[in-house]
């Protein structure tokens, strides 16, 4: 029994010299941890204002962020007159197209009225006229021929006689001279006229073709340039919004 309590008495000692250092040890580390955190409080205390702007910053700041303001009031109603542009660039490219079409449907009625109706019927009413005059020709030539045969073996005065055969006569005259002016006419008609009016009617039609064409390519240039213009200004906007929020958030911080 003496011999048990012997042996207990040092290791009762022992234990008792440890357990108070391992008890302190956690108080040690953790007055080691919050060293940095008191004293980063106290550097925030000693100097409170470190992180804000100056006053003239600031004051620039605000002024940076009014400019932003008007820029970006100015840069939406931009873009709103952007986007009118465009209605109002498919309503004239609409009409202008339309007005195209019309004048090239009607150039090209025109130039079938004239090939399949006026000109065949201006020479034919030319080669009608033609023949009305040579059929009155012959009925001159031959109603003279009848009165010089008459008056061949008649016994009327020299003087009636002489009247009457120059009178038909100078009417065989004209009438050849108006026939010889129109067969001029009508071959002039034929070989000139009807072809220089087709040649108009056909330039007209080529030329409403080429403006249509135009057109065509006017509304497609048109509607890409406002396309274009509606593109730059909402990246403008974007733009502007992007450094008024830049802005505020630093005149937040």
């Amino acid at each position: 029994m003496k011999f048990k309590l012997t042996i207990l008495a040092p290791v009762a000692a022992a234990t008792a010299l440890f357990l108070p250092s391992c008890i302190s040890a956690p108080s040690s580390r953790t007055e080691i941890r919050s060293a940095p955190e008191s004293s980063a409080a106290q550097k925030q205390a000693e100097d409170p204002k470190k992180d804000k702007l100056d006053p003239k910053a600031a004051q620039e700041l605000e002024l940076k962020i009014a400019r932003l303001e008007r820029d970006l009031n100015m840069a939406r109603h931009r873009l709103e007159r952007a986007r009118v542009d465009v209605q109002n660039q498919e309503l004239n490219n609409r009409d202008s197209l339309t007005r195209a079409k019309s004048d090239l449907e009607l150039a090209r009625k025109a130039l079938a009225q004239y090939n399949d109706f006026d000109s065949k019927i201006r020479i034919e009413r030319g080669k009608l006229g033609m023949q009305q005059m040579e059929d009155g020709l012959q009925e001159m030539r031959e109603e003279l021929d009848q009165i010089l045969s008459m008056y061949k073996d008649n016994e009327i005065a020299d003087k009636t006689k002489e009247i009457v055969v120059r009178r038909n006569q100078r009417r065989l005259e004209r009438l050849t001279q108006n026939a010889q002016m129109q067969k001029e006419e009508f071959e002039n008609l034929m070989n000139k006229t009807i072809p220089l009016e087709r040649a108009k009617l056909e330039l007209e039609l080529d030329a409403k073709e080429r403006a249509m064409q135009a057109a065509e390519r006017g509304a497609r240039d048109g509607m890409a340039d406002r396309e274009i213009g509606v593109m730059g200004a909402e990246s403008e906007v974007f733009r502007v919004e992007s450094e008024l929020a830049s802005a505020k958030k630093e005149h937040k911080s």
